[in-house]
């Protein structure tokens, strides 16, 4: 397996292991579900910050919440801003949800692609 977002991630012996933030994910965090259902976009990409200046290696969003927020305008106004930010663009984004318009709306706006297997 490989990962790339601004920059390469391939696993060795040595990091076989990685670590994903899970932390900017509605199920996972009554903070982050909390600001995404006010609108409080900037410090929920601070929740992000954290995890980069962290031990994450790959930031899991998700913001899905049963449709009490419109979850394509809020992945990526959320994916816009994470992006902007020069130390979290350097992680690894996974774009999470059950929802394919989710999913397709998190993919159009954000840059990198995976490489494929050698």
């Amino acid at each position: 397996m490989s990962l790339c977002g601004l920059e390469l991630i391939e696993p060795t012996l040595d990091n076989s292991f990685l670590k994903i933030g899970e932390r900017c994910n509605i199920a996972g965090s009554l903070k982050f579900k909390q600001l995404i259902m006010d609108g409080n976009f900037s410090e929920a990409v601070q929740i992000a910050r954290e995890q980069a200046d962290g031990a994450a290696d790959v930031l899991d969003f998700n913001v899905d919440n049963d449709g009490q927020v419109d979850g394509e305008m809020a992945m990526t106004k959320l994916l816009n801003l994470a992006a902007s930010d020069p130390d979290i663009s350097r992680k690894e984004f996974i774009v999470d949800s059950s929802n394919f318009k989710i999913i397709e709306a998190g993919l159009k706006t954000i840059q990198g692609k995976r490489r494929s297997a050698k």
